[in-house]
């Protein structure tokens, strides 16, 4: 576990690092997620974190970055438990801190995403509960005209130093498919009937069906509203109501 506190801190000083960085770039974007959670599920895994609803935050910075042709975003996700039980931090895993590296660019035709993320489970508990998330996604975007795209993608995912399970490997398939409501401007509805399934055991579930339905609102050129019902194997319904804010 000390070489996974190893990589939380490296990552931890890698999107800070950066992000003053491209603070300093005029490329740079600064956008802000805040919404309300019913529940908190880890949806990869169909399992139920937390049964009380919370509250999401995340900071994103992201630039255009010229040496993989593409863009790197660097965020910081909080999510806190709406609740009087207990001491923040030290009460459950519907308290989490997650700092994550990404990066998205196109090889011809197919859009490439690559992700490592560092969960701090129950951040006030020490690092016993944390862990590492790696994935590459392959994705290819098509446009089917009259308003409607889909994107069919691949996407492979390995966790890493979680005491509650071994390491262990998974192949999300997914395929979101987004179709702009006519007449409405700026709203959009998503249907994304993804699917984990083990390649290597660590839990309980090989196989999670996880689609999401999302609405979402694009106000203006700044703000965007968004409702989002995840459902994930056997467990209860997670919606997310919110919004997203582009600083600059």
């Amino acid at each position: 576990m000390r070489n996974i506190s190893i990589i939380g801190l490296f990552i931890s000083a890698m999107v800070l690092s950066s992000a003053i960085s491209a603070i300093a770039n005029d490329a740079v974007s600064v956008t802000v997620v805040t919404k309300g959670a019913s529940r908190y599920i880890l949806q990869d895994l169909g399992v139920e974190a937390s049964d009380k609803p919370g509250i999401v935050t995340v900071l994103a910075v992201s630039k255009n970055v010229s040496i993989i042709k593409g863009r790197l975003t660097f965020d910081w996700w909080q999510r806190a438990d709406a609740t009087d039980d207990g001491t923040y931090g030290d009460r459950g895993f519907g308290d989490e801190h997650d700092f994550t590296l990404t990066g998205n660019w196109m090889v011809g035709p197919y859009a490439v995403e690559a992700s490592a993320a560092y969960y701090m489970l129950a951040p006030l508990k020490g690092t016993d509960s944390d862990g590492v998330e790696l994935y590459v996604d392959f994705g290819r975007p098509i446009e089917l005209g009259h308003g409607i795209s889909l994107t069919p993608a691949i996407r492979m995912i390995e966790f890493i130093g979680f005491k509650d399970f071994p390491d262990f490997t998974q192949i999300r398939y997914r395929m979101p498919i987004t179709v702009s409501i006519p007449k409405l401007e700026g709203v959009k509805v998503v249907f994304d009937p993804s699917f984990n399934v083990a390649v290597t055991g660590g839990t309980t579930n090989d196989f999670v069906f996880r689609p999401t339905e999302s609405v979402v609102w694009q106000t203006t050129e700044d703000l965007t509203f968004r409702l989002d019902v995840k459902h994930s194997g056997h467990a209860p319904v997670e919606t997310n109501l919110g919004f997203v804010y582009h600083l600059f």
